[in-house]
């Protein structure tokens, strides 16, 4: 199978309805069919060909194959894991640059991806329904998309869900929403609370408090999260989360900070810790706002919770935290 691209303004359209749903289609059959591939082939247009001899070779060098712009589309990512076999060919369809394995040195280095999730990708922790060592979680994956850019902001949520194994309604114009829906429907999947270990980078971008979904991939970068195993699990019995009117509820055992004079504060820990780390996990603060609504505090921070810590002082809590929509 050959790598192509698809986008709006290469489609003849006679109406809107019909352009939305012919990129519905494609963008549905990417992701199924890109997982399933034997070989792919990436037409390196925007890179000067490699020196003329050898015919195969991987000389093209470090900087130049960083300085593609292919590494940095949204769409490109699930182009880059999903195949079993990818090659690398030069600008001038006569040279070939080389196959995935053989530049996942440089890959790994320009994308921030390991190198072991480029030489074989076989899902997140999405795709399973029982804990498995070695698989990248929401937050890691999410990391990887999170400096990369799209046309259409919408574009930056659709592209992401073959890599998730989800599927959604393609509605363009939606703007940033396009992500939290994206996020929601991987809740009604996975109970990987990676996916709430997301941080702004300044305190100014979403104000002092925030729901508990991320308004776009950027605010996972350098989110290096792994999921607790059954044994280290903070809280093995807290109930499954949904999405009702309220908010997004949620029962987690929660521990009351005092001192605060102005509202109540709570931690709330999450089951997934740091890959550096692993007798902590990661927390996250939450205010009161009435009886059972609450609301993320200091959304510019994730904060580190001791996994040895008694837990005498939690109280179990039900929660309703509301979102954040019209994000555009």
């Amino acid at each position: 199978m050959r790598s192509f691209n698809v986008s709006d303004r290469n489609i003849n359209h006679p109406t809107l309805q019909t352009v939305s749903s012919v990129i519905s289609v494609l963008h549905r059959t990417s992701s199924t069919f890109c997982p399933h591939s034997h070989l792919f082939y990436h037409h390196r247009r925007r890179l000067p060909p490699p020196p003329p001899p050898p015919p195969r070779n991987c000389y093209i060098n470090h900087v130049e194959l960083e300085h593609s712009e292919w590494f940095r589309r949204g769409w490109t990512l699930q182009e880059l894991l999903a195949p079993r076999q990818l090659w690398f060919i030069g600008g001038d369809w006569k040279e070939v640059i080389g196959s995935r394995e053989e530049l996942a040195d440089s890959i790994s280095a320009i994308t921030n991806i390991p190198k072991r999730y480029i030489l074989e990708f076989v899902g997140s922790t999405v795709s399973y329904t029982q804990y498995h060592s070695g698989l990248p979680s929401i937050a890691e994956i999410m990391s990887w998309a999170s400096r990369r850019v799209t046309t259409r902001i919408e574009d930056m949520a659709y592209s992401l869900m073959g890599l998730f194994g989800v599927q959604m309604p393609l509605l363009y114009g939606e703007g940033r929403n396009a992500f939290l829906r994206l996020q929601l429907e991987i809740l009604k999947v996975s109970d990987d609370e990676s996916i709430f270990a997301w941080h702004t980078k300044s305190s100014s971008e979403l104000g002092f408090d925030s729901g508990l979904l991320a308004p776009s991939p950027a605010c996972f970068a350098g989110c290096k999260y792994d999921v607790m195993p059954p044994s280290l699990v903070y809280d093995p019995e807290r109930p499954p989360y949904a999405m009702t009117n309220k908010g997004l509820r949620i029962e987690p055992l929660l521990r009351k900070i005092d001192g605060s004079k102005l509202f109540e504060l709570y931690l709330m820990p999450l089951h997934c810790f740091y890959l550096e780390d692993n007798a902590s996990c990661a927390a996250i603060y939450l205010r009161r706002i009435s009886r059972q609504e609450f609301r993320r505090v200091e959304p510019n921070k994730i904060f580190a919770h001791s996994l040895i810590r008694e837990k005498s002082d939690f109280e179990r809590t039900l929660v309703y935290v509301r979102q954040d929509y019209n994000l555009n």
